[in-house]
């Protein structure tokens, strides 16, 4: 670790992991090279200084270090401290200069958090979350069980007088401290503790949630109306929420529903009840019938929309038991507004909490998800019926905006659909209700390749294909990015310690898209995997590098539609120079007026070209993802997918300063058991690109596309 590249940064938490002890260790141990300051060694206190002349590393023999990142709903310019102690060390952090999070570098081991205020006093932020950085080579690393954060919750005593919690040997899946302005259009929750995947593939035969909100809480178990962990969670609008195909819509009848709360008039056994749960907007329609539910108020039977971006997780109980409506709702999770929450019937206003725009006045917002597992025998898990929903009127009013819900009128209500009489009810009308739910078709994304055995760690979490890889590089993508000079700032590069390999993976993540596509090996050199910058510290330190080959088994998986399918023929353009619309190695398809997914790299330039594209056996054709202009300190085009205008290999967009999310990650997979060799697939030869070609435009570093055929 330079103190050159220190300077120039201004980065204080720099860390390279050394596998084998053959890249700093003084004996020859593994272990990790630390930036030299009281953070990154806090709790290292035996790493040696590294000799090198011009080095501000230390070494640190066999420990194992990962990043935790605690993020908060607090603005950044409050003034906010995280205190870390393992019982023998404490040690203060600051939030990072560059996320505005507290990111601590630890070793394994068990740890206390918790904040303290500019005063020195225990506060609790709302919105905590805690995750972590991909983890390391070394096995035994800090996880989400290694650190126990402070807060305001008495969830644990809670839950110690609440008998089926107890000796019912429920798992905890999900942990979410609510954030008072969630925003789940484009990013899932991200929760403290996740373990769905874990129990992916196995059944459950309950579930329960359980809210605590200040001094209020309940707990409410029913039998299971699904069977797949992805849709227990919050239902919110981002793919990243649910199966990754269709988004979670659930208005169904549930049984045996038990209910224990500290509010008074809700605790009851074997209620019946009933869910809702979906992304979009609702109305006070009644949609299945729940008995004495309201056609104008919004409570415990409704009926969603097929769009906007409102929101219900919401749980009731209507019958065999004394209480009737809701037992809690989460609200308003989709668009950065307040969210609403509530145990039981809201006293005033809307019974299910809709518009309340409340969150921001409880200062816990803990919400938990827990299954049982399936009782002893052969029984098969049997969801309860679902009942389909009467169609939500398409004449229904615009909503105003602070109102992205239909809203209940004030005055003498007007409702939404035509008013049932003061004497016996509507009937629910007798043509076909649309069906609420879209089933996950047989040919699902999620399942790109077949696992053997039990189910291993995921390399991404909820992508199935990226089982068994093992990270290489994670880059932060700049907005500007200049490679021209140095290469990229990987926050993880572990490709020294990479030897044979037999498939190669990315990962790229914008915030509301993402894409994970996997293949053979175009190489055997992990130094050519990362981005093909101009610099020399790019690639093999010889020559740049250029690599514009057929790929083979290509495996894609993303929310951006159309583009997931296994089994793809591809092609990879990785250079660092300039390029044009020539279709150099002949692609099927490909256009030579456009830059697309066939072009031909020049022998110079800086605008450089990192890109994936798919052109044969599957449903896509064209760009998987593109990051390109990376060289030369202006905004780099980033896209996934073919640009629905423009070029469309996202070339000339300038648009990275658009996301606010731009990760880039580099896996590969190693060698399968037996002797055979690495085989790359077989390198065609471009065609040159003509000498003849036009000098580009200072502004547009490539030949640029001419606007004529």
């Amino acid at each position: 670790i330079p103190c050159s590249l220190v300077e120039e940064t201004g980065t204080q938490d720099f860390f390279f992991e050394d596998v084998d002890g053959t890249q700093g260790s003084p004996t020859g141990a593994p272990g990790f090279l630390v930036q030299d300051n009281e953070d990154m060694k806090a709790f290292l206190p035996n790493c040696i200084p590294v000799t090198r002349p011009g080095s501000c590393a230390v070494f640190c023999e066999n420990v194992c270090l990962r990043r935790a990142h605690f993020s908060t709903d607090i603005t950044p310019g409050v003034d906010l401290t995280l205190v870390i102690t393992d019982g023998t060390t404490t040690h203060l952090y600051r939030r990072h200069p560059f996320t505005n999070n507290f990111e601590p570098v630890l070793p394994a081991g068990t740890y206390d958090a918790r904040f303290i205020n500019a005063n020195g006093q225990q506060v609790y932020p709302g919105g905590v979350a805690l995750a972590f950085n991909s983890a390391p080579l070394c096995p035994d690393h800090i996880d989400a069980t290694s650190i126990t954060l402070a807060d305001a919750s008495n969830t644990a005593a809670n839950l110690a007088h609440i008998p089926e919690a107890v000796s019912g040997d429920y798992q905890l899946v999900y942990e979410l401290n609510i954030p008072s302005n969630p925003n789940y259009n484009i990013a899932p929750p991200l929760y403290n503790k996740d373990i769905h995947e874990s129990i992916r593939f196995a059944s459950f035969d309950r579930i329960a949630y359980y809210l605590e909100i200040d001094d209020e809480y309940v707990w409410v178990s029913m039998d299971a109306f699904t069977d797949d962990s992805r849709k227990i969670g919050v239902p919110c609008l981002s793919l990243e929420c649910g199966d990754g195909v269709t988004r979670t819509v659930i208005q169904q009848i549930v049984n045996n529903v038990n209910v224990v709360s500290n509010v008074a008039g809700l605790n009851g056994l074997g209620y019946t009840g009933n869910v809702e749960f979906w992304p979009f907007n609702y109305g006070p329609a009644n949609g299945i019938s729940i008995p004495g539910a309201s056609t104008t108020d919004y409570d415990f039977g409704d009926a969603p929309a097929a769009d906007g971006v409102y929101g219900s997780m919401q749980v009731h109980v209507h019958g065999n038991g004394p209480h009737t409506g809701t037992v809690f709702a989460f609200n308003r999770f989709n668009d950065g507004a307040v969210a609403d929450l509530g145990i039981g019937n809201k006293p005033t206003g809307q019974p299910d909490w809709a518009l309340s725009s409340n969150a921001n006045t409880y200062g816990v917002r803990k919400l938990q998800v827990y299954v049982t597992g399936v009782p002893e025998g052969p029984t098969p898990f049997t969801p309860a019926p679902t009942v389909q929903p009467t169609p939500v009127p398409t004449n229904l009013p615009t909503p105003a905006p602070t109102n992205p819900l239909t809203p209940a009128p004030t005055n003498p209500p007007v409702p939404v659909t035509t008013p049932a009489p003061t004497n016996p009810p509507t009937p629910v009308p007798t043509n076909p209700p649309v069906p609420v739910t879209t089933p996950v078709p047989t040919n699902s994304p999620m399942a790109v390749s077949p696992t053997t055995g039990g189910p291993a760690p995921l390399a991404v979490p909820g992508i199935a294909d990226s089982e068994g890889y093992e990270l290489v590089y994670e880059l932060g993508i700049p907005t500007n990015p200049n490679y021209g000079s140095s290469g990229p700032l990987y926050s993880t590069d572990t490709h020294l310690a990479v030897s044979t390999f037999n498939r190669v993976a990315y990962y790229l993540d914008l915030g509301s898209t993402h894409v994970w596509v996997s293949m053979d090996a175009f190489t055997d050199d992990s130094q050519k995997i990362g981005v093909p910058c101009l610099s020399l510290e790019c690639g093999d330190g010889v020559t740049p590098t250029v690599i514009q080959q057929i790929v083979n088994n290509v495996n894609v998986v993303s929310n951006v539609a159309g583009l997931s399918g296994s089994g793809y023929t591809g092609n990879v353009e990785f250079w660092p120079f300039n390029y044009g619309p020539a279709n150099g190695i002949s692609i099927p398809g490909a256009s030579t007026t456009d830059y697309d997914f066939g072009d031909a790299p020049a022998a110079d330039g800086v605008y450089g070209s990192m890109q994936v594209h798919v052109h044969g056996n599957g449903p896509h054709t064209g760009t998987v993802f593109a990051f390109n202009r990376f060289n030369d300190g202006a905004v780099a085009d980033l896209g996934i997918g073919n640009k629905p205008t423009g070029q469309p290999d996202w070339a000339l967009s300038s648009n990275a300063n658009t996301y606010g999310v731009r990760k880039l990650q580099v896996y590969v997979t190693g060698v399968p058991e037996g002797p055979t060799p690495f085989t790359p697939a077989p390198t065609v030869q471009p065609t040159p690109v003509p000498t003849n070609l036009p000098t580009p435009a200072p502004t547009n570093p490539l030949t640029p596309a001419p606007t004529n055929p």
